[in-house]
């Protein structure tokens, strides 16, 4: 809880000090699911300090982790691995892991799949893609609004694609 307030607050390098205790605490009991959490967050700090590479790195132990547990995050890691690879401007990679946890996600895991979706139109987004871009947000968004979930970004973003959509498809 103090890592995500110091997170939230900007207190980077505090956050960043505590979740690696936390990671070598988890390591020192052989708790291999926190470890994998740990990383996980850890991954998120990195990103919000700019360090794609460290976040890259991060998601991929957490994943090998859920992996070898074969732990129920492992299709949100792959997300998560999706997402780093976007972030990098590796399209590619990101959209063959994220169609691999599209595939892989428990159909009922609705708020999984609004995140699976959120990062398939990032990637569309970034692949010059609107209509698959503005496809997977508008998706988003009807399983959030089904679940009562907050919808700022996901809007943001799908209004920004529907406006790129509109825009390259020669509408004013």
């Amino acid at each position: 809880v103090t890592c995500s307030a110091y997170r939230r607050s900007g207190l980077f390098d505090e956050a960043e000090d505590l979740w690696r205790d936390l990671i070598t605490e988890a390591r020192r009991n052989r708790d291999l699911a926190r470890e994998a959490d740990f990383l996980t967050a850890l991954a998120l700090l990195k990103g919000d300090k700019g360090d794609l590479r460290g976040s890259l790195s991060m998601r991929m132990q957490a994943h090998d982790i859920y992996a070898r547990l074969a732990d129920s995050n492992y299709v949100l890691s792959l997300t998560n691995l999706a997402r780093a690879h976007a972030e990098l401007y590796e399209l590619d990679r990101a959209q063959l892991l994220a169609d691999r946890a599209l595939v892989q996600c428990d159909p009922d895991a609705s708020l999984w799949l609004a995140h699976i979706h959120y990062t398939l139109g990032l990637i569309a987004y970034r692949k010059n893609e609107p209509r698959a871009a503005l496809h997977h947000l508008d998706v988003v968004l009807q399983i959030e609004l089904g679940a009562a979930g907050a919808l700022n970004e996901v809007v943001i973003d799908a209004h920004r694609a529907r406006a790129w959509s509109y825009r390259s498809l020669g509408a004013t």
